[in-house]
């Protein structure tokens, strides 16, 4: 399973406190089986916040980590997520690294402490290693891929809620992936489906008739 994501490059951005994804893969449209796409982290992930007899990370630190991941996939290493999660002025961080919302997440911890954090999301197939050039760079592992798009599907809606997008067909393509999407117009539907019938309608309106057919589907309209 992890070949296929190697395989398959994904392009992910992120946009102001949320994120913008879009893919040329066929990743975003192959289901993934690993159980924690849009429920809680399982418990054998997260530690034991009572005792601390579990050194697993906590569904916050989990969530940092991953959106941290965004800015540097499978251009950078463990060394350079570490920097961007400590909030590194370094001249190896790049600028657009610093508009990441998990740029300096861990200011309180070392560098040797986020590393150990990094390290133990790859023995969990959070995220992988991919060998490039000669290079180890960071990917999404099918587990950390299916808990981030759960976190961007929330981030882009409370996105909306606060601003509102009208986009072009060619935008809304650009913007929203098929599964991406798919998660939006699930969790509008939770909400209540009145709370976005202008957005909603206007998605309609320019979107593609493939798009059309997802609103469709997804409101009973």
């Amino acid at each position: 399973m992890a070949h296929a994501i190697l395989r398959n490059r994904l392009i992910i951005k992120g946009f102001g406190s949320g994120a913008r994804l879009w893919s040329r893969s066929r990743v975003w449209g192959k289901k993934l089986n690993c159980g924690v796409e849009r429920g809680p982290l399982r418990s054998d992930f997260m530690k034991n916040d009572g005792d601390g007899a579990n050194d697993g990370l906590s569904r916050k630190e989990i969530e940092i980590i991953l959106r941290g991941m965004r800015s540097v996939f499978a251009e950078a290493g463990r060394t350079s997520l570490a920097k961007l999660l400590a909030g590194s002025r370094a001249k190896t961080v790049r600028e657009e690294w610093k508009k990441n919302p998990s740029y300096g997440g861990f200011l309180e911890k070392s560098h040797r402490e986020i590393l150990g954090m990094i390290d133990w999301c790859l023995e969990m197939g959070l995220i992988e290693l991919e060998r490039r050039d000669g290079y180890p760079l960071l990917v999404y592992g099918e587990r950390g891929l299916a808990i981030d798009m759960e976190l961007a599907a929330r981030e882009f809606l409370e996105e909306m809620r606060e601003k509102g997008f009208f986009w072009t067909k060619e935008e809304l393509v650009q913007q929203i992936p098929h599964r991406t999407l798919t998660r939006v117009l699930e969790l509008m539907k939770e909400e209540g489906v009145e709370n976005w019938r202008g957005v909603l309608e206007t998605w309609h309106e320019r979107g593609s008739r493939r798009m059309k057919g997802w609103i469709e589907a997804a409101t009973d309209w």
